[in-house]
C-alpha cells in the first residue's frame, strides 16, 4: 500500500468534531448521528495535509439516482451548522 492510499479519519474527540457536534446540537436540538463515509469526500485530502476535516451534510434522497434530492429545510440547517462550526472552530462563537 502506498502512503498516499492510507485511510484517514477524524476522531470523535477531535476539536473539529466536537465543535461540529456542538453546532449541530445548538441548531437542531438533537444529538448528531456519527457515521463514516468511504473515501468519497475531500476530507481525506485535507487530513493528509494535517488540516482537520469532518463531513456533514443534509439527508439525501435517492442518492446516486436520476432524481437525487434534498429538502430545503435540510439545506438551510446544513448551512447554519457549517457557519456555526466555522465560527466556533476559529474561536468566534
Amino acid at each position: 500500500m502506498c502512503i498516499r492510499d492510507r485511510a484517514t479519519y477524524s476522531s470523535i474527540e477531535a476539536p473539529i468534531t466536537k465543535t461540529l457536534a456542538m453546532s449541530h446540537k445548538e441548531i437542531t436540538d438533537t444529538d448528531p448521528l456519527y457515521s463514516f463515509t468511504s473515501g468519497g469526500t475531500d476530507c481525506r485530502f485535507w487530513r493528509k495535509q494535517s488540516v482537520p476535516a469532518v463531513s456533514y451534510g443534509p439527508r439525501v434522497y435517492a442518492m446516486g439516482g436520476v432524481d437525487e434530492a434534498i429538502t430545503i429545510d435540510d439545506l438551510e440547517t446544513t448551512a447554519k451548522v457549517h457557519i456555526a462550526t466555522i465560527l466556533g472552530f476559529l474561536g468566534n462563537p
